[in-house]
């Protein structure tokens, strides 16, 4: 865990705007840095004076990240943990790929010693594990902005947490969302056209689709990420997509509205379990079973629109089942048959999250 060494300052990122959105990697006076490996454009503070970007909670970082509009773009957000070791250079063990365990797929119990390894005498660019194109110091009030930074990334199965990365050391590790950490947003460069694009329905461009049925907006395609229903709730609640955060996961009727191609277990259909009717024992039955495995009209087979993609086993509602005992129960989605079932709350399913 980090020693207390907050940087200071706390001003609103929006208040010192630049209109120069040079990406020049070479060039710490410009607003942006777009890594060449990835083509995450990032936000690059410091010579240019481009606000205060520390001393921030994560749900400050959060909400700055999505609420910023920066060198002509509004589409930024917080980086997730994977994102942001895309950053790590100098530090084989927790570059991306490195042995550090602590991923966006692998957010419980995965820290180990490769994830604080290296010295900071080692630091390739004036005392930062960073590219040379990330300004490193800010002159204006002769900080160093190198770090602990925040990520999006939460710690599965406990709300109160989240990890960070600090450049100084390279070291990956979490600590309460109460502490006041470094802020560095993120866009994807290549999405310059397609700002107002959030609600197209091609299924052949990522990015969230709204069903014209219910009016909902669901993450397009989802991430490939096996949670338990408590996982699956905190990765939703954090989870921002072109400037949107205020994603959940979806309740059992929500995730029902999704079906297409199954009658019985379509909202309207026999199925009994609704968020009105939740206790196994008085609403499934076997119409609830759900219909011929991969005869629906989604792509391979799948019991959802054909606007839509990502793996179609089983996914989480945010519904629980009243009736476990001594376990905790939710109730889940099979798109392989359109199935509605129970499942422990403790077991790992797929989680594609709604708004609003």
């Amino acid at each position: 865990m980090p020693s207390d060494d907050d940087d200071g300052g706390n001003d609103d990122l929006n208040d010192n705007q630049d209109d120069d959105a040079d990406d020049d990697t070479d060039d710490d006076d410009e607003p942006t840095w777009t890594d060449p490996d990835t083509g995450l454009m990032w936000l690059n503070p410091g010579l240019a004076g481009v606000g205060r970007l520390w001393n921030q909670t994560w749900e400050g970082a959060k909400q700055a990240c999505n609420n910023l509009t920066y060198a002509g773009y509004n589409d930024w957000w917080l980086p997730t943990i994977s994102e942001l070791r895309t950053l790590v250079r100098g530090c084989p063990d927790t570059e991306t790929g490195g042995n550090c365990e602590i991923t966006d797929e692998c957010g419980n119990d995965c820290g180990s010693l490769w994830c604080r390894t290296c010295d900071e005498s080692d630091a390739p660019f004036v005392g930062c594990f960073w590219p040379h194109g990330i300004a490193n110091l800010d002159i204006e009030l002769s900080l160093s902005t190198c770090d602990a930074h925040w990520s999006s990334t939460p710690v599965y199965g406990d709300y109160s947490l989240a990890y960070y990365l600090n450049f100084r050391d390279a070291s990956v590790d979490y600590i309460s969302k109460t502490r006041e950490y470094a802020t560095r947003c993120v866009r994807n460069a290549d999405s310059d056209d397609d700002l107002d694009d959030d609600s197209d329905d091609d299924s052949d461009d990522d990015g969230p689709w709204t069903d014209p049925s219910s009016g909902l907006t669901w993450q397009n395609p989802h991430d490939e990420l096996l949670l338990p229903q408590n996982g699956a709730h905190d990765y939703c609640w954090s989870l921002s997509l072109l400037g949107q955060d205020d994603w959940r996961l979806p309740t059992i009727s929500e995730l029902r509205s999704l079906i297409r191609g199954c009658d019985q277990t379509e909202l309207d259909g026999s199925c009994g379990v609704t968020d009105a009717c939740l206790s196994l024992s008085d609403c499934w039955s076997y119409s609830c079973d759900g219909c011929y495995y991969l005869s629906g009209p989604g792509s391979g087979g799948a019991y959802w629109p054909d606007s839509i993609s990502g793996n179609i086993d089983w996914h989480w509602s945010i519904s629980p089942n009243p009736d476990g005992i001594f376990v905790g129960l939710g109730w889940i989605i099979n798109f392989t048959d359109g199935s509605v079932h129970s499942n422990r709350d403790d077991n790992g399913s797929y989680v594609r999250c709604v708004r609003p």
